[in-house]
């Protein structure tokens, strides 16, 4: 017994040492403890604590019942985690983090640009993609300005008495899932034919796309009523640079879009340096792309597991109200309804928020819909709440599409229309059924 004490100590310091060094004896390992190294510092530093103890051990019959129980009991463990992670992996069970990765290299499309302005499309470019079959559809309506619509947008004087109303929003806005001629936006431009309607809506945004492109198209508009369809994804959208997606082709040729930006645990935006395997790590979700310790841990089943239940205990650990990450989502919400809502004023534009709740049959509760009706309330923007008329999964495309489909779209937009109506006879919205005026 008298050197296997100071083996084990030697085997501690080093397995310590290890978990503290590997972001730097693995090659690809990024600096930075994380909760696997702090395990195996744990683990290394228990074993050289625990060789201390044998120490005291100098007889020899209890030193050789030690050894022996101390081998089947890690023999054991071994054979044991070894069934148990063959189980897993015939079962089909994934890994955490990808274990293969494409040899492609991240193609970008020629039809998206994003600068100050905001995110657009490019027409040309948009025009060449779809008529060599890169888009197709709803994707195909762009104008010269970039902007999901078929007329092109052209200063409009101030006197003019055509009423004007101006969308903004994300791909629910835009009309994805809807018919063309079908959308809401377009269903209120059908039955409004006398107001020019204008559709500056940006798929995969959030509010601050909303702010810049007012910033762009209402003084050339000068709207009387600027809409702004919300919904919930966009309290996190707008914590990312408007530059934060990328769009690629993978290797079939498809095209992808990828967020080379992640959140830290307070909200801050973190860009991801654009690799080649970031897509296949964004399409995991599993930005940022961890060290090489903690990836060698996650493509095992059962050390996937153990990560898996960590990131659920993390999640229960702090409360949703407590969350920092969403204490910075409600933040800057807050900042952009009430920049934007400044913005229309000062070009004499009415603001309307269209609330865009997600659908009914998907399990999870989101507190954000009350941190929404709150901020609204607040600030004093009248609101709309799409939820009390899109109401069952039959106005919804099949899952896994979250949009509404032709039966939404024409409910929302058929309401909407009259409260268009209303405003345009009577120049403000009090008339208008299922409007909230705070």
């Amino acid at each position: 017994m008298k050197f296997a004490w100071r083996i084990l100590l030697i085997v501690g310091i080093l397995i310590a040492g290890f978990g503290a060094g590997s972001d730097y004896l693995l090659p690809g390992a990024s600096p930075g403890l994380n909760l696997p190294q702090i395990l195996v510092i744990v683990a290394g530093v228990a074993i050289s604590f625990s060789s201390f103890r044998l120490r005291r051990f100098d007889a020899p019959s209890l030193s050789a019942r030690v050894r022996r129980k101390s081998v089947q009991a890690v023999l054991i463990s071994l054979i044991t985690l070894l069934i148990l992670e063959v189980v897993l992996t015939v079962v089909g069970m994934p890994t955490f983090y990808p274990t293969e990765f494409s040899d492609a290299p991240l193609a970008e499309v020629s039809w998206w640009s994003c600068d100050e302005q905001g995110c657009l499309y490019k027409h040309d470019a948009t025009v060449a993609a779809c008529e060599n079959g890169e888009l197709r559809g709803r994707s195909c309506i762009v104008n010269q300005q970039g902007y999901p619509d078929v007329k092109d947008f052209t200063a409009v004087s101030e006197t003019s008495r055509t009423s004007r109303i101006l969308f903004l929003g994300d791909s629910f806005t835009r009309g994805f899932s809807a018919d063309i001629g079908k959308s809401y936006v377009e269903t209120v431009e059908n039955n409004l034919p006398e107001a020019l309607v204008w559709n500056a809506a940006i798929g995969g945004t959030g509010t601050n796309q909303a702010v810049a492109t007012f910033a762009n198209l209402g003084p050339l508009f000068q709207p009387h009523l600027t809409i702004l369809g919300f919904y919930l994804n966009d309290f996190r959208d707008n914590l990312f640079p408007l530059d934060s997606k990328h769009r690629v082709f993978n290797e079939a040729g498809q095209m992808e879009v990828i967020r080379h930006y992640y959140l830290d645990d307070y909200g801050n935006a973190q860009k991801q340096p654009v690799i080649q395997a970031l897509a296949d790590f964004a399409r995991a979700g599993r930005l940022p792309i961890p060290n090489t310790l903690e990836r060698l841990v996650g493509n095992t089943r059962l050390g996937s597991l153990a990560l898996e239940l960590l990131d659920r205990l993390e999640g229960l650990a702090i409360p949703s109200e407590r969350d920092p990450r969403l204490a910075l989502e409600t933040k800057t919400a807050r900042e952009l309804l009430h920049q934007l809502k400044q913005n229309a004023a000062s070009l004499g534009s009415d603001l309307l928020v269209l609330i865009i709740n997600q659908r009914r049959d998907l399990p999870r509760y989101d507190m954000r819909y009350e941190l929404l009706v709150g901020l609204l309330e607040e600030l004093g923007i009248p609101y709309l709440d799409t939820s009390t008329i899109v109401e069952t999964p039959g106005d919804y495309a099949p899952l896994p599409d979250i949009h509404w489909n032709n039966s939404g779209h024409l409910k929302v937009g058929a309401l909407l229309s009259d409260c268009v109506d209303s405003f345009i006879s009577q120049g403000m919205l009090d008339d208008c059924s299922h409007v909230v005026l705070p």
